[in-house]
């Protein structure tokens, strides 16, 4: 396949471009690929409140961050084992 890579100002890649006879390959072996499915709108009321107050949290820097989120998540379980 050949791809290019897209890159930003500071040599980032931000994206990846597909040829189109790659894409229509892609297409037909994985039907549902270009289907864009906007799961945001099958959510709750509930659940698009709890969304949008987690992005207000990590806006105003109370996020944190994935490793302390996995090292948490580990004791818990650790902790259910010994219990």
């Amino acid at each position: 396949m050949s791809l290019q890579f897209i890159t930003d100002s500071d040599g980032e890649t931000t994206g990846v471009f597909i040829p189109i006879s790659e894409w229509n390959k892609l297409k037909d072996r994985y039907n549902d690929i270009d289907q864009s499915i906007d799961w945001y709108d099958d959510l709750t009321p509930t659940q698009k409140k709890e969304i949008e107050e987690a992005r207000s949290e990590l806006d105003a820097g109370k996020g944190i961050p994935h490793e302390e989120v996995r090292k948490n998540i580990r004791q818990k379980i650790e902790n259910k084992k010994t219990a």
